[in-house]
């Protein structure tokens, strides 16, 4: 990934936050200043590149990949603010993006994704009063804060893969630097697992899809940004699919709680040129407090 590193920490601890903590409210890819059409033509020109496969003919997902550089746009908050082409290079902030001015927009955005309910699980009558608390409140108690582990599917899509006949290793380039190991050698889930933030996962295919199946995932996560709740028994299904050199990751959470499967937009990501990328480790910051305190929705 290349940028300026002294312009990148004169930012002052806001870079990637939005993409650490929300991953899976903001599950659409790119922000109102992408032209749909133009990134459904740059996303068609490489689907229609050979998909590599492995020696048992399953397609190979191992590579870094990045959202594509579409003009006009590709960050969260429109044209020019925050973009990554095919090459994981990043356009960084202007020098007027501040944290005034990212706390300002997240909240602007916080009435389309009260108004839109197709962004966040819908409950059953018993849990809604408790998840629109939760919803009202996050920053009070969201667990994403002070680098804690955001879990899965909160996590989101992966921004690097390696991949072996027997496993598929995930890892997640943001403030956090996760990585999550799924077996993918026939095993079933171990049910006498505790619940822990990534849950007990397990991978196998259909077809050319790779489908990771995930139970005993803890309480204490979320699904979201936006507190959305769930029990001990949410069961997600991850689907990794790949066209080409595009990459599309889509979800079904299914929940007690919930009163039908949740399922966010689709992401897709196209792969990045090989000797292009090198992961970074970012310093962890909470860059948060002041809504911590005060409790404002953003």
């Amino acid at each position: 990934m290349n940028f300026n590193k002294q312009k990148f920490f004169r930012l002052n601890k806001l870079n990637l936050a939005f993409l650490v903590l929300a991953p899976i409210t903001s599950f659409a890819q790119f922000g109102p200043g992408v032209d749909p059409a133009a990134l459904e033509a740059v996303l068609e020109e490489h689907r229609s590149m050979t998909t590599p496969r492995n020696s048992e003919g399953h397609p190979d997902l191992s590579g870094h990949w990045a959202a594509p550089s579409v003009g006009g746009g590709g960050g969260f908050f429109g044209s020019g603010v925050l973009s990554e082409n095919e090459n994981g290079e990043i356009n960084i902030f202007p020098e007027f993006i501040n944290n005034t001015f990212v706390n300002a927009q997240d909240v602007a955005n916080v009435d389309r994704r009260r108004e839109n309910k197709s962004l966040r699980p819908v409950y059953k009558p018993e849990h809604q009063v408790q998840a629109d608390v939760y919803f009202e409140n996050s920053d009070l108690n969201d667990p994403g804060y002070g680098c804690g582990l955001p879990g899965v599917p909160r996590i989101g899509m992966p921004t690097e893969i390696v991949q072996t006949d027997d496993t598929v290793y995930l890892l997640y380039e943001n403030l956090v630097n996760r990585f999550r190991v799924i077996p993918l050698d026939g095993r079933e889930h171990n049910l006498a697992s505790e619940p822990v933030p990534n849950g007990d996962a397990i991978a196998y295919w259909e077809g050319d899809t790779l489908i990771i199946d995930v139970i005993n995932i803890s309480d204490d996560t979320w699904v979201d940004r936006d507190g959305s709740i769930h029990s001990e028994e949410m069961h997600v299904i991850e689907r990794l699919t790949r066209e080409g050199d595009v990459l599309t990751y889509a979800l079904i959470v299914e929940d007690p709680y919930f009163s039908e499967p949740f399922m966010p937009q689709p992401m897709s990501r196209i792969l990045s040129e090989k000797g292009t990328h090198v992961g970074v480790e970012w310093p962890c910051f909470e860059i948060s407090l002041d809504n911590m305190v005060n409790g404002t929705k953003h």
